[in-house]
């Protein structure tokens, strides 16, 4: 039974201001009237609603480990435009390093959050990527402040250490518990748990005297959250520090720091030791008594900040090798070996022996081997690539084959540029229309090789 007509009334010319989510195709009535459906958001504070959207990656960021209820979760930012605007998503676990530079992908539920005025994406365990067809007419994209790195050096001249605990159940959290039950009670949820089940979270404020800074400014106020402190203190063997937080607080009052900062907040923090004993040794004479003490103790630092740079290099290599693993289904080979090193990845256009015709195919190089794979549309869940072939670099020989000056050097021409890698019985034929690009991955295979 057909329902009766709403008579119109004032609320009809009512104005409404918000964002539309989950616009539907155009719909006809039975009465042959067009229409669509919409969910319109008027409040946009905390908005945690599942959408859809297609659109195209034009920045990625190195992925980043997180602590997430006390476990190191893997997360990684991409700045993505479609035909209205850009934004940022956050990719979590395995989606991460799921998607390639100025590819054009479907995401599906994605959820919306707003922190400290910006609104942004993130991945879902539901959430779904796929790649489709390029976006026509998308935006510029453009970069913001937040994507602007800043660097500040100087002392703390006041800190202030909190700690809080999270409840693993709600995810709220409260100032203290009684570490010395065995059990505590959640103040919001109510849930009665073990106390180790409890997540430690610290956050450092302070204020930042800039070296480079007049002194009358005004010292910077930085807040370091507990992420970055966590990483700080394993990267620099510091870890008793997180049982003290008075000792933290004189840690960091008497060393000088380097802050890097993203829209004022602090990405990763590092001590100055090095760059402080080398300038002193530079303002101290060899006559000085002290000189050849504060000569070793430079030596000694340097060797220290190499090896904790090593260490760094290292975890980020794995990393990514992890990442590039979970991208293939298992046609893939076991990625992580001891000393592989990850040296290049991108597309390139492999030639087919039959008819000539070439196709896209994403190529990543190591240090002992390169294998290349397809991109799965349908039904790829999060395995992005199915591994074509698996390259050994001992028996591969590259050749340029055009896209080559007189003199040597890559002609940089809209032509592009195109090489071989033979191995054994396997050949390739591939291409880029970018020459440059053509260039850097000869260079890096000749010297793998």
């Amino acid at each position: 039974m057909a329902s009766n007509k709403r008579p119109a009334s004032a609320t009809d010319s009512e104005e409404y201001q918000g964002f539309i989510h989950g616009l539907s195709p155009i719909k006809i009535s039975r009465t042959n009237s067009k229409y669509f459906d919409f969910t319109l958001q008027i409040n946009t504070s905390n908005y945690k609603r599942v959408l859809s959207t297609t659109a195209k990656v034009m920045k990625i960021e190195i992925p980043k480990v997180q602590m997430l209820y006390g476990n190191p979760t893997n997360l990684q930012d991409i700045i993505v435009v479609d035909n209205t605007n850009q934004i940022r998503i956050t990719l979590w676990d395995a989606s991460v390093s799921s998607v390639q530079l100025d590819n054009t992908y479907n995401f599906e539920n994605l959820s919306v959050r707003n922190f400290k005025n910006e609104t942004y994406l993130t991945t879902t365990k539901s959430t779904k990527i796929n790649r489709t067809e390029d976006l026509n007419n998308a935006v510029e994209y453009e970069a913001t402040a937040a994507e602007i790195p800043t660097t500040i050096v100087g002392t703390v001249t006041e800190i202030k250490i909190t700690q809080s605990y999270m409840c693993k159940s709600c995810t709220r959290k409260f100032p203290e518990i009684l570490t010395e039950e065995k059990y505590n009670r959640c103040t919001f949820c109510q849930m009665l748990q073990k106390t180790e089940n409890f997540v430690s979270c610290l956050t450092a404020t302070l204020n930042v005297e800039s070296e480079d800074e007049p002194e009358d400014n005004q010292p910077s106020k930085l807040t370091i959250f507990n992420t970055q402190i966590n990483n700080f203190c394993t990267l620099n063997n510091k870890e008793e520090l997180l049982k003290d937080h008075l000792k933290m607080e004189e840690f960091f009052l008497e060393e000088t720091f380097a802050f890097n900062l993203f829209d004022n907040v602090v990405d990763s923090f590092t001590v100055i030791y090095r760059l402080l004993l080398e300038d002193l040794l530079q303002c101290t004479t060899e006559e000085h008594h002290d000189y050849e003490q504060i000569k070793e103790s430079a030596q000694q630092v340097g060797e220290i900040a190499s090896h904790i740079n090593e260490h760094i290099k290292q975890h980020e290599n794995f990393q990514k090798m992890l990442s590039i693993q979970k991208c293939f289904d298992s046609s893939a080979p076991k990625i992580l070996a001891p000393g592989r090193e990850f040296l290049r990845e991108g597309v390139l256009k492999k030639v087919s022996r039959k008819g000539g015709k070439s196709h896209d195919r994403m190529f990543f190089l190591f240090s002992d081997m390169m294998l290349y794979g397809k991109a799965k549309f349908l039904d790829s869940g999060n395995n992005t690539y199915s591994c074509c072939c698996v390259l050994p670099l001992k028996h591969c020989q590259v050749e340029r084959m055009f896209g080559q000056s007189k003199n040597g050097n890559t002609s940089l021409t809209e032509t592009g540029g195109m090489f071989s890698i033979a191995c054994k019985d396997e050949s390739l034929l591939l291409l880029s229309h970018d020459p440059e690009n053509v260039q850097q991955w000869v260079e890096t295979l000749e010297a793998a090789i």
